[in-house]
Parts: structure tokens; sequence; C-alpha cells
């Protein structure tokens, strides 16, 4: 039997609240999330977990079951990139402001 087996990775996804929405609703799906945290660890990203076995597949399974990698479901995506995009455009904003602030300091003093 393979360990975590499906349900315990539906519960560790999903929470035990029977009453949530399912972020996770089929063993398709959490294959896809496994296959995709496997991907970013064949091209370099630092595993989260200590596993006897240094399998990518394992290894993506193992931080998914203990929470280190968080799945989210596509309208929770969606709002975090919406987040960060927005995040990014403020700060953007905000260093402009600083440029022109300083623009207009050197602009004001005297020259000696």
């Amino acid at each position: 039997m393979i360990h975590p087996s499906y349900s315990e990775l539906f519960e560790v996804i999903n929470g035990n609240d029977e009453d949530g929405e399912k972020i996770i609703s089929s063993r398709y799906s959490i294959c896809v999330a496994n296959a995709k945290r496997a991907r970013q660890l064949i091209k370099g990203a630092t595993p989260l977990v200590e596993v006897k076995c240094n399998k990518p597949l394992s290894i993506a399974v193992e931080e998914i079951y203990q929470g280190k990698v968080q799945v989210l479901s596509a309208d929770a995506l969606a709002q975090r990139l919406a987040e960060q995009e927005a995040a990014a455009e403020e700060e953007t904003v905000s260093e402009e402001v600083e440029d022109v602030q300083e623009e207009n300091a050197e602009e004001q003093e005297p020259e000696a």
C-alpha cells in the first residue's frame, strides 16, 4: 500500500471539515499537483522536507502530505496572482513617487 494514501492526502489538502469547499476532488487532481511539484524539484527547486528517498515524486508527495506545499483551487490561485500583481504595481508606483520626490528635492537645493 502506498503511504500516504489518497484519502490521507485528501484530508491534508482539503482539511477535515466536511462542510468546507473542496480544493481537490479526485485522485487525478492529486496526481497533477504532485507532478507539478516534482517538475519544480527536477528543475532545481530546494526540497522542503527530508526523506530517505531522493526521487522527486516521492519528495513532492511527502511535501504535500506534511503541508509544506500548499495546493490551491483555481479560484484561490487567480486571487493570489491578482493580489501579487496589485502589490507589485503598488510597489512600482511608490518607487516612482520616491524618484520624483528625490528629483524635486535636488532641483530645490541651492547651488553653492
